[in-house]
């Protein structure tokens, strides 16, 4: 995702420091936001059995880590709207033109 800020704030004419498009703080304290880690979540699915592989979605996304747990033969069905994307990825996508796969 760093690779793309500088051409983002080059090609939207804004500073790390201003508002984030459609956010309430910088754009500095939208990028710099620690990651939310699942960890409680998924310690508590596991406990309950059933679970039969986990993928940590990293560098790579979906395509390249997801099948990593998956038998062969085996697919998966990604519903991407069922979770929310982060309103400085979205600015991030708007601004470069870029799909959102590839963050």
């Amino acid at each position: 995702v760093l690779i793309y800020v500088n051409s983002v704030l080059q090609q939207s004419g804004l500073s790390s420091k201003d508002k984030l498009p459609g956010g309430d703080i910088t754009i500095a304290e939208a990028l710099m936001a620690p990651t939310v880690i699942y960890v409680k979540q998924v310690l508590d699915l596991v406990s309950k059995g059933g679970v039969k592989g986990i993928a940590h979605i990293t560098g790579g996304g979906f395509t390249e880590n997801i099948p990593r747990v998956l038998p062969e033969g085996l697919g998966a069905f990604i519903y991407k709207d069922s979770w929310e994307v982060p309103i400085v990825f979205k600015w991030l996508q708007e601004v470069i033109h870029v799909s959102i796969t590839n963050f």
